[in-house]
């Protein structure tokens, strides 16, 4: 255990990257023992907060000054709750090093007495959220084709087969089962970080990065990270930054197109749970050390910026429900910008060699296309226990109803069934088309009551309405030969 080596002689614990100059990456017993050292010179509380598949604890870092134990003590202190999430595709190996650098230089300048986030923010972190890809060691040539070192990385899926960046919404992994239930429901995180590197279109950025892009996102969660808080890290920040993408072809066109508008992505899904996500993407033709550093100074400028203005987070996050939301949703521009790519094709896994400016559209969001109403109320039978069960993870709250009551609901009769012809992360995704119609109804006792006026309005709605296309339905909560007939999900005529 090389970290609690040097913890013994009274040295600062180095990661692996740093200990073999980049050319290597840290293992998952290599977290571990850093972690520990961390919390040997009362820097940090580790805790595991679950099992992975393969049977690894999942470990989270805890950090605050003064130290915090609770989300009532943080918020009676007035901070910020930052979650910082690395690893999540194990060959993706800057942010696991990078986030544990960021934890041992907040614990140094607590130690020399300089004032740091963690005076106005708890911040807990999981380095290596997919510790079983990370331990499926392999040359970087075949797990991470184009990309500028380390020698040998872990994998993309997790012990499941699963990319774990689409499994927000189902839930299925042990990871983010465990991210539900010891992160979201206890500490309720203000800031959600997520750390990758892209491999996609070779241009001249160091790093790119992303708001939450589901338009269902709170407006003044999408305004301020996306008109302020990004913009504002570009400008300052000493790297070249730009929204995260690639460059396609559009009617003869080049343009800079976003990625998915779904909440089954980590930084979606913190939109849709009311919170500033970040994603973060550092650029992977460049050196292993270009990478860790990049990633690690985006992370400390965007942390800074948004305990500079914890008050304006706060204030973003209380919202409600407005009378509808999108179900349907199309790419839409910002802009058109200068836009730094590669001139000619060089060696992939390595910096293009000459770079040239062209002025090009970018689309970096979504619109809605088809709206739908938000109810007050979803009602739910009371035997759909998958659904349920999936709901409850979510921290969704539901009240039973104690009797039989009649009452107005709008019932969904589907007139288009469509089913994804190749599974998708393991399911064949469901979609459906259709109508409403008001009827008087008895609903047993038993029935959920589902109110939209609750924190969670956003998610609600995507994981009930009845043609949302990334919900409950769509990754088959009611079996995947659900007809829809009758629909299970109903919606109060308020």
């Amino acid at each position: 255990m090389w970290a609690l080596a040097l913890l013994a002689t009274g040295s600062w614990p180095v990661t692996k990257a740093e200990a073999t100059n980049y050319r290597e990456t840290s293992s998952y017993e290599d977290v571990v023992s850093f972690l520990k050292a961390l919390e040997g010179r009362g820097a940090l509380r580790l805790r595991f907060i679950g099992e992975s598949t393969e049977k690894r604890p999942i470990p989270l870092a805890i950090m605050s000054h003064p130290p915090v134990a609770s989300l009532a003590e943080a918020r009676k202190a007035g901070k910020l709750v930052i979650y910082l999430q690395g690893n999540i595709h194990a060959g993706e190996v800057e942010g696991k090093e990078s986030a544990l650098i960021f934890l041992r230089n907040l614990a140094q300048a607590r130690a020399e007495g300089k004032r740091t986030i963690l005076d106005r923010a708890v911040l807990v972190t999981n380095p290596i959220y997919n510790s079983d890809g990370n331990e499926k060691w392999g040359p970087v040539a075949q797990n991470r084709p184009e990309q500028d070192g380390p020698e040998r990385v872990g994998v993309r899926p997790n012990g499941q087969g699963f990319d774990l960046n689409r499994d927000c919404i189902k839930a299925e992994s042990p990871e983010m089962r465990a991210v539900l239930e010891h992160i979201y429901k206890p500490w309720d995180p203000d800031v959600v970080m997520d750390l990758h590197t892209t491999d996609g279109t070779r241009h001249g950025y160091d790093l790119t990065y992303s708001p939450p892009l589901h338009p269902n996102t709170p407006p003044a969660i999408r305004e301020y990270t996306q008109e302020k808080l990004l913009p504002e890290v570009r400008k300052a920040s000493k790297y070249k930054l730009f929204d995260y993408g690639n460059a396609v072809t559009r009617q003869g066109k080049r343009v800079w197109e976003t990625f998915g508008w779904e909440g089954r992505y980590v930084t979606n899904y913190a939109g849709l749970t009311g919170r500033v996500g970040i994603l973060s993407e550092a650029t992977t033709f460049l050196p292993f050390k270009d990478r860790v550093e990049s990633t690690l100074a985006f992370v400390e400028d965007c942390l800074v910026r948004v305990t500079r203005d914890k008050g304006l987070v706060f204030a973003a996050r209380r919202n409600s429900a407005p009378k509808e939301l999108g179900i349907r949703f199309k790419m839409a521009q910002s802009r058109e910008e200068g836009v730094l790519l590669e001139k000619s094709p060089g060696k992939k896994e390595k910096k293009p060699d000459a770079i040239e400016v062209v002025s090009m559209p970018v689309f970096d969001r979504f619109e809605a296309t088809t709206l739908a109403r938000v109810p007050k109320t979803y009602y739910l039978a009371g035997s759909e226990f998958a659904a349920i069960r999936l709901l409850r993870r979510h921290g969704v709250q539901m009240d039973a109803l104690v009797q039989s009551a009649s009452t107005q609901v709008e019932v969904f009769t589907p007139t288009i069934r469509t089913q994804a012809s190749q599974p998708f992360q393991g399911h064949k995704l469901l979609r459906f088309e259709g109508t409403y119609e008001a009827r008087e109804v008895t609903l047993p006792a038993g029935t959920l009551a589902i109110s939209t006026q609750q924190p969670l309005w956003p998610l609600v709605f995507e994981l009930l309405e009845p043609q949302g296309a990334d919900g409950l339905v769509a990754w088959g909560a009611f079996g995947e030969d659900f007809t829809g007939t009758p629909f299970p999900i109903l919606k109060s005529v308020d």
